[in-house]
Parts: structure tokens; C-alpha cells; sequence
């Protein structure tokens, strides 16, 4: 008997505190952090030593107060480098990975694949 209501109030316990959601979450149903999307445009660049471009993000869905920004980041900052506002910067002749992750849900990121050439 005891054991019964130890699980009952438990239980009890879990099922008040749903509802809401963190940051950090991916709760089920419409408007969740994890419906979030980012996309980046152009997804694919052709770029000589010393170009300058400039790629955009647009995130989408989630809650209505959730940030719609973005981190820039480049797979090889020796190739090129990339700036919080999307400026890339071609450094040297390679391949690079350009990604800009959601502000809100950093699970959520797009990228752009630059080919620098000589």
C-alpha cells in the first residue's frame, strides 16, 4: 500500500510541472523551440583569395518570444572567416563551411559550403 502511494504522488508531481518549456528543450507539439528552422542563402559560393561576401539567415517557427538571430561560425578561419553580420572573407585556396546557428535552439543550423580558389 505504501509503495502505491509513493508512485501516485510521484506521478502527481511529474504531471504538474509539464507544460512549459527551457531554452535547451524539444518539447512535442506547434510552436516548440525544436520547430525552429534556420536556412542560409546562397547555400554554395564560388570565391577567389580576397573576396568579400555576404550570406544571409532566416530563422523561422518556434515560440513568438524566441530570438531570431543567429552565430556565425567557418570551418577553417585560415580559409576564411566569417562575421556576426554573415561578411565572408575569402583568406586562402581550399574548402570551407560556412554555419549560422539559431540563437534559441543551437541544435538547430544551416550552412553554406564556399570554394575559395587561387
Amino acid at each position: 500500500m505504501r509503495k502505491a502511494f509513493i508512485l501516485s504522488a510521484a506521478a502527481m508531481q511529474v504531471a504538474a510541472c509539464g507544460g512549459g518549456y527551457d531554452a535547451g528543450s524539444t518539447p512535442t507539439g506547434t510552436g516548440g523551440i525544436q520547430s525552429i528552422t534556420v536556412t542560409v542563402t546562397p547555400t554554395t559560393a564560388l570565391m577567389a583569395i580576397g573576396d568579400r561576401i555576404t550570406l544571409m539567415a532566416s530563422v523561422t517557427g518556434g515560440p513568438t518570444d524566441s530570438p531570431r538571430t543567429v552565430t556565425w561560425s567557418s570551418s577553417d578561419s585560415a580559409k576564411a572567416t566569417v562575421n556576426a553580420s554573415g561578411d565572408v572573407v575569402a583568406l586562402a585556396k581550399g574548402n570551407v563551411v560556412v554555419t549560422a546557428t539559431s540563437k534559441a535552439n543551437t541544435e538547430k543550423s544551416a550552412s553554406a559550403a564556399i570554394t575559395i580558389a587561387p
